[in-house]
């Protein structure tokens, strides 16, 4: 049976395998009674929440622009877009600053039109050869364009659009 002491500075020693079976980390609290039998129940306590700074502090960061404001002090952000973040574990500018993308496309490398690969993401560069909105059988409009390079071309289709922007967007040449 594991024997509990107290030491000199009224600490509690508690052994390895009780740490084990309380899943106990360093710095946890405890919670000490006695059950109904007289036998002393040990049951870990939540970690506590840090104590909230104050608006002296607040009104400091903002002032001072520095990392540690919290978001709902920046313009452009409230309360409602803080907790949101808050939720997702930004809470600082400086976790903002670290949030990062979680795809990135490379727009450097541009590909010729026969070289493009189905399936992939990749920018090209190319003329409008033709551009009109065109009508199928069953009456359904769609805007299509022809675009190439010298290597080849390519039909782009537009199934939802605006027509007088596409126009002007889409000129031959």
């Amino acid at each position: 049976m594991p024997v509990i002491t107290l030491d000199d500075k009224n600490s509690i020693s508690i052994p390895a395998e009780m740490i084990e079976r309380l899943a106990l980390k360093p710095g946890s609290r405890l919670n000490l009674e006695a059950d109904g039998e007289g036998r002393l129940v040990l049951t870990p306590l939540p970690a506590p929440s840090p104590p909230a700074p104050d608006a002296s502090t607040f009104r400091e960061a903002v002032k001072g622009k520095n990392l540690a404001t919290p978001l709902q002090f920046i313009k452009g952000a409230g309360p409602k877009l803080a907790e949101a973040l808050a939720r997702k574990g930004i809470n600082t500018t400086e976790d903002a600053l670290y949030l990062l993308p979680n795809r990135y496309e490379d727009r450097r490398e541009l590909r010729a039109v026969a070289k493009l690969r189905p399936g992939f993401v990749e920018v090209f560069h190319a003329e409008v050869i033709s551009a009109d909105a065109v009508a199928t059988r069953g009456g359904r409009r769609f805007f299509e364009a022809i675009v190439g390079d010298e290597s080849g071309s390519i039909t782009l289709k537009w199934f939802h659009y605006n027509p007088a922007w596409m126009k002007k967007a889409w000129k031959p040449g």
